[in-house]
């Protein structure tokens, strides 16, 4: 509805995933079970169809890595946010698919940014490139992004993540 919505009433265009995440799961999951979010394995297709889209408008960037560039093997994580809506965190562990890559990344964590005060899940995150030429980003996400930290900021010498729910109209 969201799209249907922005396709008929707004220049903006919406990215949608949906089919990517659908072909994906018929090889392993791309969501967690015991979770409401995506999990390593199913924000790489949503990587993948942002980085081919900004590559449209900034070939600089590059094409996004390959799936066959990187290795998924399953680890234990206790936080599931169903569980915890349950009260059984303590009980249910959920299967997270960790990415390693099967070739040297060049985008590493630099450092947390302090911002002006606002509202943000998490202090805001720094990725940088040694190279500094190419493009930057600024992303405001939700726990979605999350996964996506990773993946994106290798095409960009510096890349901002802000995590926050706070989008106030300016007045």
């Amino acid at each position: 509805q969201v799209k249907e919505y922005f396709d008929r009433y707004s220049t903006v265009p919406i990215i949608d995933v949906s089919a990517e995440l659908t072909v994906a799961k018929r090889t392993r999951p791309v969501y967690f079970s015991t979770d409401i979010h995506w999990n390593p394995y199913g924000a790489y297709f949503g990587y993948r169809k942002l980085i081919e889209r900004i590559e449209q408008d900034r070939p600089e960037v590059g094409a996004p890595w390959p799936l066959e560039a990187l290795r998924f093997e399953d680890a234990e994580n206790p936080s599931a946010d169903l569980a915890q809506l349950l009260g059984l965190d303590d009980i249910i562990t959920r299967t997270v698919p960790v990415c390693i890559p099967l070739r040297p990344r060049q985008a590493r964590f630099d450092r947390f940014l302090d911002l002006p005060p606002f509202q943000a899940h998490e202090r805001p995150q720094l990725f940088a490139r040694a190279d500094t030429t190419g493009p930057r980003l600024l992303v405001l996400h939700d726990s979605f992004g999350v996964y996506l930290r990773e993946y994106m900021s290798e095409h960009f010498a510096r890349s901002t993540w802000v995590w926050t729910n706070n989008f106030r109209h300016a007045a």
